[in-house]
């Protein structure tokens, strides 16, 4: 199924290897907060604070706010040049792909700054992928002991946990195990 991707979005993802990027997946709305984890993926590739070949692939559909528009500008105006683009944007693709992306990703990344429940990271955890979420609502409930957590109203919070994950890939497994458990 991950290999399928490539003909599913093209030339976005040819150079996608597993466990060689984050992933986010919700429908973009403002509360989602994925403006600020976009900003931030970017300024840590433009600081060389993380591996090159690291992507962002954020897959969902258009919710209000028009937070989708917002993200495909800011990608359009710092990745003009589409092969140097380090951020993958996909829409819906049914469950065998989701899970597929979720299991072969580095980690999931939920920095929202309000959820009901909070199901894409109780997802995460149960296919066995490193998670970093939001502090807040629900997903301390949800995460207990088995995630990264952030205040997802502070950039360099996300940015040093990310940073933090990627750089301590011990800290990787460990959440994946006591994810699953």
């Amino acid at each position: 199924v991950f290999d399928d991707l490539r003909q599913i979005a093209g030339q976005q993802v040819n150079n996608l290897r597993k466990k060689r990027y984050l992933f986010f997946y919700s429908t973009f709305e403002p509360r989602k907060n994925v403006i600020n984890l976009v900003q931030t993926f970017f300024d840590l590739h433009r600081e060389k604070l993380i591996p090159q070949e690291f992507k962002l692939v954020l897959m969902g559909g258009e919710g209000w706010g028009k937070a989708k528009k917002r993200v495909l500008d800011f990608v359009k105006e710092n990745f003009p040049i589409k092969n140097k683009n380090k951020i993958v944007i996909l829409d819906y693709l049914n469950d065998d792909y989701l899970i597929d992306l979720i299991k072969n990703s580095y980690a999931v990344i939920y920095p929202s700054l309000y959820e009901g429940f909070g199901l894409p990271v109780l997802e995460s955890m149960f296919l066995g992928a490193p998670v970093i979420c939001s502090n807040n609502s629900s997903l301390p409930e949800v995460g207990e002991n088995a995630v990264l957590y952030i205040n997802p109203n502070d950039y360099y919070d996300l940015k040093d946990k990310i940073k933090y994950l990627i750089s301590h890939p011990k800290m990787a497994k460990k959440l994946k195990h006591l994810s699953i458990k």
